[in-house]
């Protein structure tokens, strides 16, 4: 049976009081279950005395708790506790009515609200923004409906993960196990819920899974999946205080919390819904840096707490709120007002379509029912199809994924405002004017009624180009939504010879800036070469090939543009050479600049770009920019030429990624795990030059990594120059290097003479020296100079200590003393 929402609360945790809204000032002292203590300073450690903890002390810590849950922590208003007390009462209500045989359709349309918030699909705020719109529901209900997704919201029922999709995790060198989810989704909720700013939680989170898979203790993939679940965990944090702080301002100002919910989103002043892009403040930096070694710490033991002899028979999720009958009554009433797709679900679906649909273990009704998910384009039939999926085999995890993937990705539509079918858009002529289009058309296969919103993405997305881009010219450019049809392999397409953007509905949102990107390189082609059906970007670089003068400076640029383009190993050949073509690479380039422009202004826009963050680049292929700053150089001189943008976002984007940039702590950590190493050849006997020259180069790229904290020392200003900061920086950039020389000794030995040999190697370098069947005194010759030579990295360089005031950056790494 589905919880109710009382029994949820009920059923949370004894330590999650504590944690709701950080301001509130609650007992402290009771050993925390997490293992890594994190946030709190302080490593825990399992002494003999805490596993004796008493009964008393137990109880202790639920009346803290108890103490810390009470109302008065929290908004206490008249209006706030009716408002929500009914919203509860009806939510539960709600869950009840969803239980029986036959489901009324207003239930299943609250139903599938509440569902689509503790999915995680949108932030909260923007749901019950729709709520308070549905034409569906009478005006009572849309009220009651909104305090009940706005209590979900501040009881933190919002991004439920399914563990399942984290199994994928794996552990040492175990890809992928039933139940590893679990411990992976439990370490990372600690992680934030438990420091002073969920921002810092998910960086320690990053920055710890990034480590633990460098040395060799995860799967490389796992920080990818570590990231999707930080960020929804995040999500759900910063959605908690924003829930809290508005309906306090609500009490404050006397103001109808509702009514101030749609100004904070006019406003852009919730948390949840601002980009992610953005610098983080000192203070939650340097907390992350603290947190995240412990993390590693976590991580490398996880595989040896794994029991891999119980498997587990059925996979572990989380309950759904929607039950059979109040699915397919959902499904009726998304049919009675279909909403346009949404590309965020149609690519998460897609992006797993294989596995998704071809596992061994599905019947054929169950292989429909995925194929009807991949379909549902719209919230409301994602939850509902979601729902009706039956799984039985512990390795299912893929439904899982998809729901994690397409929470994540939907991230990017915070800041969209309501539509519903009905709603007014502007006419294709009035864009024409607008932007100088030569046409916005439709094929016959897009509804009437779905026109306007698709006028409407294509308004908000220019106006926003224009913010950062002002001098971008589509005089001239049509515009078509069209479906490319199947096998057409792309999400959308600028047509050069037709000078035409085809915009599939299912698929165009996100694509926007990249095929404008297009667009104005198509027009330089015609300008510099005159050529129709081109791009500038290819012809320069084939030019160059050839030697041609004209072309040799943009060339250069493009050439510069392409410096440290990366792609996962599973790329396929065809896709490989797609993202190495000059035109996509540009186009890329182009996708990162608007969206960190738009950032910094607080804005995310959904529809021009699916890019994130550094590590969430969307459904493309674009990549962070390399750390060196030389293609950010690049772009922005082939900006001046093309398209110059307005002064303020160009010093912007060179301040925060050009070579003069000063390096996060992320980037920090990828100047050392992602510099280059000589390739290891030959075999072993002794430590070969080979080792010594790929040891010398983890050891330059540590340098690296030190002398860009150096560079950054000397430019801050002594007011904001934090010796703390440096420090934890140092130590990241230290670390960072000594989990490159671990994991590089681990796979070098594990390559060259088994796995026994890379558990002997393991041992030695995480603190347990055992003999391993398999290794021989031979052996062990070689094996010990790896280890020798990887702990020899680990020499982390140490600040000068000053007594006194700190008035200017430490003058022994600048050339000359800052005043």
């Amino acid at each position: 049976m589905v919880l109710s929402f009382a029994a949820r609360r009920r059923s949370r945790s004894i330590s999650d009081g504590c944690r709701r809204v950080r301001h509130v000032d609650c007992p402290t002292g009771v050993a925390s279950p997490d293992p890594c203590n994190h946030g709190r300073g302080r490593p825990q450690k399992v002494e003999l005395v805490v596993k004796r903890i008493t009964l008393h002390v137990i109880v202790l810590a639920a009346m803290m708790s108890a103490a810390c849950d009470r109302p008065s922590r929290r908004p206490d208003g008249p209006a706030t506790r009716a408002g929500l007390l009914q919203g509860r009462d009806a939510g539960d209500a709600w869950i009840t009515a969803g239980d029986s045989a036959v489901v009324d359709p207003a239930t299943a349309v609250a139903l599938g609200y509440m569902e689509r918030l503790r999915v995680g699909l949108g932030s909260p705020f923007r749901l019950i923004d729709f709520a308070l719109r549905d034409p569906r529901l009478p005006d009572s209900t849309r009220t009651t409906l909104a305090w009940t997704l706005l209590g979900q919201t501040l009881d933190g029922d919002a991004y439920d993960i399914d563990p399942a999709a984290l199994d994928r995790g794996g552990a040492g060198t175990i890809a992928s196990w039933p139940g590893f989810g679990r411990r992976h989704l439990d370490l990372i909720t600690s992680a934030i819920e438990q420091s002073e700013d969920p921002r810092s939680g998910e960086l320690a989170v990053r920055l710890g899974y990034a480590l633990a898979a460098t040395e060799g203790s995860l799967p490389s993939h796992a920080p990818r999946y570590a990231a999707h679940a930080a960020a929804l965990i995040r999500d759900r944090m910063l959605a908690m205080q924003d829930a809290d702080e508005l309906l306090r301002a609500s009490e404050t100002q006397d103001v109808d919390a509702m009514e101030l919910l749609r100004q904070w989103r006019a406003e852009r002043r919730l948390r949840v819904e601002m980009p992610t892009l953005a610098a983080l403040p000192h203070d939650v930096e340097r907390e992350a840096l603290e947190i995240a070694p412990r993390i590693v710490e976590s991580l490398r033991a996880l595989g040896a707490r794994a029991d891999r002899s119980k498997r587990r028979s059925y996979p572990d999720l989380e309950k759904t709120l929607l039950k059979p009958a109040a699915a397919r009554a959902l499904l009726a009433m998304s049919d009675s007002m279909p909403m346009p797709p949404l590309a965020p679900l149609i690519v998460g679906v897609l992006g797993y379509h294989d596995e998704l649909v071809a596992q061994p273990w599905l019947t054929d009704d169950e292989r429909d029912r995925r194929r009807a998910l991949e379909a549902a384009g719209s919230e409301e039939r994602f939850v509902a199809q979601f729902a009706l999926l039956e799984r039985t085999s512990p390795y299912d995890v893929v439904p899982s994924l998809v729901a994690l993937w397409s929470a994540v990705g939907m991230r990017t539509m915070a800041q969209e405002t309501v539509w519903y079918p009905g709603d007014a858009g502007p006419s294709s002529r009035e864009l024409s004017q607008r932007y100088g289009l030569s046409s916005v058309s439709f094929g016959a296969s897009v509804p009437t009624a779905w026109r306007p919103y698709y006028r409407r993405m294509l308004d908000n997305a220019l106006n926003d180009l224009r913010v950062v881009m002002p001098t971008v010219d589509l005089r001239g450019l049509s515009v078509r939504f069209q479906e490319l049809g199947k096998g057409a392999g792309t999400l959308a397409m600028h047509d050069p010879k037709l000078r035409r953007l085809v915009l599939p509905p299912s698929t165009a949102a996100g694509t926007l800036t990249h095929e404008i990107a297009h667009d104005l390189d198509w027009q330089v082609a015609l300008d510099r070469y005159r050529v129709r059906g081109d791009y500038a970007s290819d012809r320069a670089v084939r030019a160059g090939r050839a030697g041609s003068a004209q072309s040799n400076r943009l060339a250069l640029r493009m050439q510069d543009l392409a410096v440290g383009l990366t792609l996962p190993e599973s790329t396929s050949p065809r896709l490989m050479a797609h993202a190495k073509r000059p035109a996509e690479i540009l186009a890329r380039n182009i996708d990162w600049f608007v969206t960190a422009a738009l950032a910094e202004q607080g804005r995310v826009n959904g529809y021009l770009s699916s890019v994130q963050d550094e590590l969430l680049t969307g459904y493309g292929t674009v990549r962070a920019p390399e750390v060196t700053g030389v293609a950010a150089d690049a772009l922005v001189t082939i900006l001046d030429q093309i398209a110059p943008v307005n002064t303020v976002s160009r010093d912007w984007f060179l301040r925060n990624y050009g070579s003069g940039r000063s390096l996060r702590s992320y980037d920090l950590a990828r100047r050392v795990i992602e510099a280059e190493i000589p390739v290891v050849r030959g075999g072993a006997g002794s430590a070969t030059t080979a080792d010594h020259a790929a040891f010398d180069g983890i050891t330059r790229a540590r340098n690296l990594g030190d002398a860009a904290i150096d560079a950054w020392t000397c430019r801050a200003p002594g007011g904001a120059y934090n010796a703390q900061l440096e420090q934890a920086r140092r130590a990241l950039v230290n670390e960072a290097a000594s989990a490159r020389a671990r994991g590089y000794a681990v796979r070098r030995a594990r390559a060259l003479m088994g796995p026994a040999a890379g558990r002997w190697v393991s041992g030695q370098l995480f603190g347990a020296p055992w003999h391993v069947e398999g290794v021989s005194d031979e052996m062990e010759i070689y094996l010990g100079e790896l280890v020798t030579a990887a702990r020899a990295v680990d020499a982390p360089t140490r600040m000068p200590t000053q007594g006194g005031f700190v008035l200017s950056s430490p003058i022994s790494r600048c050339t000359a003393p800052a005043f």
